[in-house]
């Protein structure tokens, strides 16, 4: 089963997306990284500058949508904002969301490391390891150690490994399957 999977925000957008296979193991991974940096310029507004770089990310997720085709869809969602920034990057996790087609099946940070890493409060180290040592063929290495940006991919791949441990997941597999 193809699927497609997402950890959103602003600044890093990490998308991967593969197969499932019988053993609901994620396989043939690939993925890309979004990365969208606010208009050094004076010249645009904020809310200019704002929409263009999500456009940016609309158009690469949508891309990979089209070219993917996915049977199902994953992403990590935030579970709240502390600060302007914070608020700014959940809008944007719930707008990447609203875009998916299939609906997403939606998981929160926490039921990601607890699901993945088994540690509700695991580091951005811990998930990257995780997934290196599991996938190594998969992150972006320098001198055999991940670069610090694949931690959106990292979470990008946690978020499909929980979704497919999800009732939700299960129900649709039955589905699918017939």
């Amino acid at each position: 089963m193809k699927f497609m999977s997402i950890d959103p925000s602003l600044r890093n957008t990490g998308i991967v997306w593969g197969n499932i296979n019988g053993n609901d193991e994620l396989v043939d991974l690939k993925y890309i990284l979004v990365t969208t940096k606010p208009d050094p310029s004076k010249s645009i507004r904020k809310s200019s500058d704002l929409v263009s770089r999500c456009s940016e990310i609309y158009q690469r997720v949508n891309n990979i949508l089209q070219e993917v085709d996915p049977s199902v869809t994953f992403i990590e969602t935030p579970s709240g904002s502390q600060n302007y920034s914070s608020a700014l990057s959940y809008a944007i996790s719930c707008y990447t969301a609203a875009i998916l087609s299939p609906p997403p099946i939606e998981l929160t940070p926490t039921e990601v490391k607890v699901r993945t890493v088994k540690d509700k409060t695991a580091s951005k180290l811990k998930m990257i390891d995780y997934v290196h040592e599991k996938y190594p063929y998969l992150l972006k290495l320098r001198k055999g150690i991940p670069l610090k940006d694949m931690e959106h991919i990292a979470d990008a791949v946690c978020a499909a490994e929980a979704g497919v441990q999800s009732s939700t997941y299960k129900q649709l597999k039955k589905f699918i399957d017939g």
